[in-house]
């Protein structure tokens, strides 16, 4: 797993501010909102630590808070 979010990303995301059950989705378009919840800057990649301070657009047609996605762990290959 990549400690690094990046746009064009695919991550499981739970939608009703994650209530539901996790689907995958691609990430279109991050933005940093370091000093407000909602909205911030956009940036072409970010660390996973800092999720908690993002908002992304998802190719499912919804936006998602940071810790309504989680990155897909991928199997090691032979």
């Amino acid at each position: 797993m990549s400690a690094i979010l990046r746009v064009g990303d695919t991550v499981l995301h739970r939608s009703g501010f994650g209530l539901h059950e996790p689907r995958p989705a691609k990430v279109l378009h991050i933005e940093h909102c370091q000093d407000d919840p909602k909205y911030g800057f956009d940036v072409p990649e970010i660390a996973w630590a800092l999720r908690n301070q993002i908002v992304v657009d998802l190719d499912n047609g919804h936006w998602a808070f940071g810790i309504q996605i989680e990155p897909i762990e991928r199997e090691a290959s032979a």
